[in-house]
């Protein structure tokens, strides 16, 4: 549970790439986009091919059906599709990053490595690449590699928080216990510099978000150590420096983690009050209500996951139909 940085910052940061230049309300892309959010995949998949048809040549179709394709686990047809868009705009360093970011996100790693080496090759250095190369080499297990291109990253954008945030987990994960927490430390007393010394919350709310993110990062390094007591002080520090509720989210997992489950339905309810998009909570506060005995808030929340978000529709059956097993062996 703990070993969530890269898929998650790897999110993350995909999230950042707009997925289409295009605007039109009647494109394409949008459509298929709402016809996913009602939970109809293959009408979604349908709408794009009908455009790839009208327009073979256009890369962001591609990437579109690709996307899709990787969320319902047909990763054999993401892939082509993928490729296909990289071939249609090879040089189009958005294009690779969409690509790269999408199949890294589905563990396809050596794949997108391969996309981005084979860019870079071409057009030299860029630091969100090198980035998304160091998710792409942690993944596959080559620690030094993936250390030497964030490293590439913070030289070629040191001001970047993620990749500064990322730095100390690596070395961590690398066994330079001593190292990740001197930069941490780093991070934190600049930040709580930033914090005091800024005018109004529009310059101190980028700075608290990054610190919430830095304890966290600290906390999960504590996890990794065993050591719980300071993993549980980091984790109500990200909490007060946090406004927009995932910090509630990440301390409910850990709570989860120690079976402290009313402890982590409270965060979860505090993070559902915070969330814009709060289905996946939802999901989540449904799986610990799950695990604390409580099945008809269970089902509550599962039915609520599915009805704010269709996409979900077929998990939240899922875990209706596990509680229900749970609930026939217990009788």
């Amino acid at each position: 549970m703990k070993q969530k940085f890269a898929a998650l910052t790897l999110f993350l940061f995909a999230l950042s790439i707009p997925l289409t230049a295009q605007t039109n309300s009647d494109d394409p892309i949008r459509r298929s986009v709402e016809l996913e959010r009602q939970g109809k995949p293959d009408e979604a998949i349908a709408e794009i091919s009908k455009a790839i048809s009208a327009q073979p040549d256009n890369a962001q179709f591609y990437l579109r059906r690709a996307n899709i394709y990787s969320i319902h686990n047909k990763m054999i047809e993401a892939l082509q599709d993928a490729n296909k868009a990289v071939s249609l705009r090879p040089d189009d360093k958005n294009v690779i990053s969409q690509a790269a970011s999408m199949l890294g996100l589905r563990r396809q790693c050596r794949e997108s490595l391969d996309i981005i080496n084979t860019f870079i090759s071409k057009h030299g250095v860029d630091d969100r690449l090198y980035y998304l190369k160091y998710a792409d080499e942690s993944c596959l297990g080559d620690l030094v590699s993936a250390f030497d291109d964030l490293s590439k990253a913070i030289e070629l954008e040191p001001n970047n928080s993620v990749y500064n945030t990322q730095m100390p987990t690596l070395l961590a994960k690398m066994g330079d216990s001593e190292g990740a927490a001197e930069r941490l430390n780093t991070l934190i007393k600049n930040l709580e510099a930033r914090i005091e010394t800024g005018k109004g919350e529009a310059e101190t709310s980028g700075a608290r978000a990054e610190l919430a993110r830095v304890y966290d990062t600290r906390a999960n390094i504590h996890h990794q150590k065993a050591d719980h007591d300071a993993e549980f002080a980091d984790l109500a520090k990200s909490v007060q420096y946090d406004t927009r509720g995932s910090a509630y989210k990440i301390r409910a997992n850990t709570y989860i983690f120690h079976k402290m489950y009313v402890e982590a339905i409270a965060d979860l309810t505090e993070a559902i009050k915070a969330s814009p998009f709060p289905a996946t909570v939802y999901m989540d506060r449904g799986i610990a209500y799950a695990q604390a005995k409580k099945y008809e808030e269970a089902v509550r929340d599962f039915d609520k996951a599915a009805e704010l978000d269709p996409i979900l529709k077929n998990a939240a059956e899922l875990q209706k139909s596990r509680l229900k097993e749970r609930i026939g062996r217990a009788n």
